[in-house]
């Protein structure tokens, strides 16, 4: 007790001591609230000078009227606001309460928040905001009518964040509701465009009471509102006017017969005035409880439901009249209860019926579902269902037309000849189900699987099947029916085979996209040689195993989508089953491994795996397309021919061979090591494609060839394609591959391991999707681009994309890298940033070199780790080795930067980092000391590093030591990890050195103010230090060791290297003298505009979708900057010549709305005859704005190429006196 007397007089003194200071503070206006050590005040006050409330309880001690403007809560800041019974009123001309987006105000009552200026609320929120308590009011409102404001009018809740309103809360405008002008509570935006970021304005009414306005809620643009109870009475327009997303679960809204109706609903787009009301509950009472909403753009009443609750209108429900037609929008009721018969508006399914005794109209599922049939002369049945379904028709099946229900919840629909007498069976059964029946099937909770029983078979459907016909027919059309229909196929001499469809008119209502199943039994007898059965489903060329089961004469299988089935029996000696097409007629046989091949490799076809393959002396061709599918744990074993080099697999030009879900392997014929015959010969045109599948190839000349037919010329290589499939290689005699285009997808792989010549070589290989490549112990090169398959204007080269990676280890030779690009073509290596290229070498006279393309039109990207040593023609290699951290903890944060200060990015924990180059390092983590460190790479290696705690331990009974923490503020400097030691402890503070972006350290300072400069600290007391700079002096710096000082293109090159218009040919070349192509002068034109979104590509035939021209040149060309070397090509490969570059940028400064009058007299250059014509105006205007001079006083060069020092040149000039 004595403790609490003693606090309760500390904090009066307290409150005593600042007394005076808040008088003295005038208009400052901040209130601070209570901290711990303030002991048990409610709250802190607030005054009418108060404007701004941080983080804390308020309490009002009385009445108060603002004098500094609205009360309000900032950002980050958390309020909760008593109001203690008291008033609180705003200045004239603001606000009363304003809560700023990412603020959150609670606010307590009994009280009251009111507000009398025009245009003004009592609560205007941005950010989250509370009501469990108070009045909020608007007492001086003047709002007489619709068209009267008179003068003093507005919301008393306007709500552009997230509203909470609680029972317990009262809402008007006046005495009596007197506001009739503006709405009680806006939700949402009067004009949404203001609302530039689309958030939706969310408000949830629990409870309340909520009186006057023209509208007592009014949900506007991006409103959505939730309203579970509370009161709301109308004198003017409406209880509540929706243009957005409302729902009303409970509350009473009541019109008077002056209101237009109780709630209005209106729909003007589908981005913020959607016009969506769900009504589940509530009480509403008026002259009309629901009207069409007009004017503001509204095309229709929206999308209204109600599914519940009680309605009464003294003149009706829904008011069509005088004009007010529904337009653009729907009324569906599907349950409540109303004073008027709504049975036009009811959902489909569902009725208004009046009980006698209250005499009011009460909807609900309507109960008449009905089945009717025919049956034509040969037995074929067309049955119709419609009616609504509520689950009291017969109990029990009884064929010729019946609807019955059991206790599982199976719906029975039997359209069978079941009538006791001798009948003709047919082959086809329709059976059309209307959308009553449809509807009310479906949302009857009861009914879990529907069974159509016919005389060719019985179709048992699940309830989501169900859904997924019932969503489509009413996708297509709300009074649409779906047409179910089972035909037995079937043919004297073949397999059976089953059709089954369902539609909407041309629509498929069962097409696989839902979640439903449909299990199909038809009647089969077995067959006693061919005691196996198979169903297939053989949609697109494709054999789907249906996992069919025989059990009492019925064969059934379950699908996810309707099609064409067909049977097949087959006996134990049977390897495959397959399909093929012959004569125009497609059938399923089976039979073994060999006799399939023969039927499929020259019709086309699929093959499906029964059991294990073992194949010797195999060598097929495939010239049309074939698909071999597999099974789990079944396996194809092929043994190539003995005579030399032949080919297990050849596919034809215009055929394709795909594996799915295979698992193979393929051997040569001969001794280990001999290395007789090949895997898969793709020639020109062909292709593989390999899906879910294993390949291991062993012991062959050559595992895959791309190569063109024997005396052909033509073009267009094989096509290899990876989806979640491996390819194993090893012990190839020859190359693993010789040409194609290889793309690797969806975490394929390649591993190739001994090979006797090159490894994989190609035109073009993309490794994407989390896919690998591991290139192994090759004589020669382990990957080679060589593109010779490729056309001149299509770019091969090695591609790999964020998350993949590519390794080749000991592979080249003195002769030979390791990685290789041909020079002879355009060849690309592209590492995405996130992607690794890893080339390494363990044993003797192997290397780790990765030679770059020389040709001009070669285009390379880097941005990934890439380790080994880059080469480029004859420029100085750089070689780059992966350094690993080992650290502990081991979930430390790693912090690697080069000597530039830059951070080093990693890829899987490994960093691709330059030989010879010093990098600096920072582990670090909460709770530990950082450690930093300095090194200079000279191989792989990995650096351990241990952290060490920077608390303190437990103990068993000792002493309390007193510690205290030293914080280091940097001041915008790197981070350093507080310090906390031993009372009394020296801390030398040079051990602590942050660094800072063009900045040098200064020192450490124990005051803000940068005054008092420290070496150490004694802690005696928690202690901060302060960091202070100075700023270093920006000395411009290009990379580029072939660009000197002094040269005369220095400063062009430096002012487009900074700007970003241009970058090097490598990491240190600028290549001043070489040319600049069309594509790239579009494309920096491009990038100064910002990269317009552009639709569609352009017109020429030499721009392909995808190439990182392709946008700029279809925008240069959209806006008529570039019209191309002819009407359809662009060349944007070929090298730029002088009076082009001054033709596009010419056409460029028109676009952009500049001055382009200016021309300059060209009669004194020697060669001005030679000029284009379409470049004359163009090379004059550019030769007045000095952008391109002569490159002697006499000559001009129109046609030479502009070299990249003259392009700096010319874009240096443009963006200082041309671009404004």
């Amino acid at each position: 007790m004595k403790k609490r007397l003693l606090s309760m007089f500390l904090c009066l003194c307290m409150l005593l001591t600042m007394v005076p200071a808040a008088l003295a503070a005038g208009t400052t206006g901040t209130a601070a609230p209570a901290t711990e050590d303030e002991g048990e005040t409610s709250g802190n006050q607030i005054t009418a000078s108060t404007t701004t409330l941080t983080t804390g309880n308020y309490v009002l001690e009385g009445d108060v009227t603002l004098t500094s403007g609205a009360l309000k809560v900032e950002a980050n800041n958390k309020v909760t606001l008593n109001l203690n019974g008291k008033k609180l009123t705003n200045q004239a001309g603001a606000n009363t309460i304003e809560v700023a987006a990412g603020g959150t105000l609670t606010i307590e009552g009994p009280g009251t928040v009111d507000n009398v200026s025009h245009q003004k609320a009592a609560v205007n929120n941005s950010g989250t905001v509370v009501l469990n308590g108070g009045t909020y009011t608007r007492s001086q409102e003047k709002g007489t009518s619709e068209e009267d404001s008179g003068s003093n009018s507005y919301y008393t809740i306007l709500n552009h964040g997230t509203m909470t309103i609680n029972e317990g809360v009262t809402i008007n405008q006046g005495a009596d509701g007197a506001g009739k002008f503006s709405s009680l509570i806006e939700n949402g935006w009067y004009n949404g465009n203001d609302n530039t970021g689309g958030e939706p304005s969310v408000m949830t009414i629990n409870g309340g009471t909520f009186s006057g306005g023209l509208n007592t809620i009014k949900n506007d643009d991006y409103g959505e509102l939730t309203i579970k109870g509370g009161t709301f009475s109308s004198y003017a327009q409406a209880c509540l006017l929706n243009w957005n997303v409302a729902t009303v679960e409970g509350g009473t809204f009541e019109g008077t017969d002056s209101t237009n109706a109780t709630i209005l609903n209106g729909h003007v787009n589908d981005t913020m005035d959607k016009g969506q009301l769900t009504i589940l509950d509530g009480t509403f009472s008026g002259k009309y409880i629901l009207e069409r909403m007009t004017g503001s753009g509204s095309d229709g009443i929206g999308s209204v439901e109600i599914k519940g609750g009680s309605f009464t209108g003294s003149s009706g429900i829904v008011n069509q009249g005088q004009g007010q037609d529904l337009g653009n929008g729907t009324i569906e009721i599907s349950g409540g209860t109303f004073s008027h018969d709504v049975g036009k508006f009811c959902a489909t399914g569902y009725a208004s019926t009046k009980d006698e005794t209250s005499e009011k109209y009460v909807v609900d599922v309507a109960n008449s579902a009905q089945v009717s049939t025919d049956k034509d002369e040969s037995g074929n049945v067309t049955a119709t269902v419609d009616g609504n379904y509520s689950g009291g028709e017969t109990s029990e099946s009884g064929g010729n037309g019946s609807i019955s229900t059991d206790n599982s919840g199976k719906v029975t629909i039997d359209v069978s000849s079941d009538d006791g007498e001798e009948t003709t069976t047919g082959t086809t059964a329709e059976i059309t189900v209307g959308p009553n029946a449809l509807t009310s099937i479906n949302k009857n909770e009861k009914v879990k699987e529907v069974e159509l029983k016919t005389d060719v078979g019985t179709l048992t459907i699940s309830d989501a099947a169900w859904n997924d016909m019932t969503a489509k027919a009413t996708e297509v059309d709300k009074t649409a029916s779906v047409v179910i229909k089972l035909e037995d196929k079937s043919k004297e001499g073949s397999n059976p085979v089953y059709e089954v469809t369902a539609t909407v008119g041309e629509e498929n209502a069962f097409d696989g996209d839902g979640d439903g199943a449909v299990t199909i039994s038809v009647p089969y007898v077995a067959d006693g040689e061919k005691g196996n059965v198979k169903v297939y489903c053989t949609d697109n060329g494709k054999m789907e195993d249906m996992n069919a089961a025989l059990s009492d004469g019925i064969l059934s299988w379950t699908t996810s989508h309707f099609s064409t089935f067909e049977v097949v029996a087959y006996d134990g000696t049977a390897e495959v089953t397959y399909q093929t097409t012959k004569d125009g007629t497609i059938s399923v046989s089976s039979g073994s491994f060999h006799d399939a091949l023969t039927a499929v490799a020259s019709n086309g076809g699929t093959i499906t795996l029964l059991k294990d393959v073992t194949a010797t002396n195999f060598n097929t061709t495939i010239s049309k397309n074939v698909t071999i599918q597999g099974k789990e744990g079944l396996k194809i074993n092929l043994t190539t021919d003995s005579t030399s080099r032949n080919k297990a697999f050849t596919v034809s030009k215009d055929a394709k061979l795909t594996l799915d879900g295979v698992t193979m392997t393929i051997s040569g014929s001969g001794e280990e090591g001999q290395g007789i015959g090949d895997g898969f010969d793709v020639q020109y045109g062909g292709a593989l494609e390999l899906n879910n599948s294993n390949v291991t190839l062993s012991n062959l000349q050559a595992a895959t060839i791309s190569a063109k037919p024997q005396n052909s010329g033509e073009a267009g290589t094989g096509i290899f394609t990876l989806n979640h499939s491996t390819i194993t290689a090893t012990g190839i005699q020859g190359n693993f591959s010789n040409g194609g285009v290889w793309t690797l997808d969806s975490e394929s792989a390649i591993e190739i391991d001994d090979c006797d010549a090159h490894g994989f070589s190609a035109d073009c290989i993309e490794v994407k999707g989390n896919s690998n490549i591991n290139v192994d112990n090759t004589a020669y090169r382990g990957i080679s681009i060589n593109s010779t398959g490729l056309g001149e204007d299509t770019n091969g080269g090695l591609i790999i994309e964020t998350g993949s990676a590519v390794s080749v280890t000991n592979c080249g030779d003195k002769d030979h890298p390791a990685v290789f690009m041909t020079n002879d073509h355009a060849a690309n290596l592209i590492v995405n940033e996130g992607a690794i290229l890893n080339v390494s070498a363990t044993e003797e006279g192997k290397n780790n070199t990765i030679s770059l393309s020389t040709n001009n039109g070669s285009q390379d990207t880097l941005n990934g780790a890439v380790i080994g040593t880059v080469t480029k023609g004859e420029e100085s290699p750089t070689t780059y080795y992966e350094i690993t951290f080992n650290v502990t903890p081991s979930d430390a944060n790693i912090v690697v930067k080069g000597s530039d200060g830059k951070a080093v990015s990693a890829v899987n924990g490994k960093y691709a980092l330059e030989k010879d180059k010093t990098y600096t390092y920072e582990v670090s983590k909460s709770g530990y000391r950082t450690q930093t460190g300095t090194f200079t790479v000279t191989e792989a290696e990995t650096i351990s590093v241990t952290l060490s705690s920077s608390g303190g331990g437990g103990g068993g009974g000792g002493s309390v030591t007193t510690k205290y923490t030293l914080s280091f503020d940097t001041n915008g400097g790197s981070a350093i990890a507080k310090v906390t030691k031993a009372k009394g402890t020296t801390v030398d503070l040079g051990q602590y050195v942050p660094t800072r972006e063009g900045y040098t350290f200064a020192g450490w300072y124990s005051d803000e103010a940068l005054t008092q400069k420290v070496t150490s600290v004694k802690l005696n007391g928690n202690t901060t230090v302060y960091a202070k700079w100075t700023e270093n002096a920006v000395t411009p710096t290009l990379p580029f060791t072939d660009v000197k000082s002094g040269d005369w293109f220095y400063e062009a090159v430096q002012y487009v290297y900074d700007k970003g218009m241009m970058t090097g040919v490598s990491a240190d070349r600028f290549a001043p003298a070489s040319t600049t192509t069309r594509g790239m002068i579009v494309t920096i034109l491009y990038r100064l505009e910002n990269e317009p979104a552009v639709s569609g590509g352009s017109a020429f035939t030499d721009v392909e979708n995808g190439a990182w021209y392709a946008d700029a040149v279809a925008w240069a060309a959209a806006n008529d900057i570039v019209n191309g070397t002819s009407a359809t090509t662009f060349a944007p490969n070929s090298p730029i010549t002088r009076e082009q570059m001054a033709a596009i940028l010419y056409r460029y400064a028109a676009y952009k709305g500049y001055d382009v009058s200016q021309k300059a007299d060209l009669s004194g250059y020697t060669d001005a005859a030679s000029i284009s014509g379409y470049a004359k105006d163009a090379l004059a205007w550019a030769n007045a704005q000095k952008l391109i001079t002569g490159v002697t006083d006499t000559t001009l060069n129109p046609q030479g190429s502009a070299t990249r020092a003259q392009v700096a040149t010319i874009l240096m000039r443009l963006c200082e006196t041309v671009v404004k």
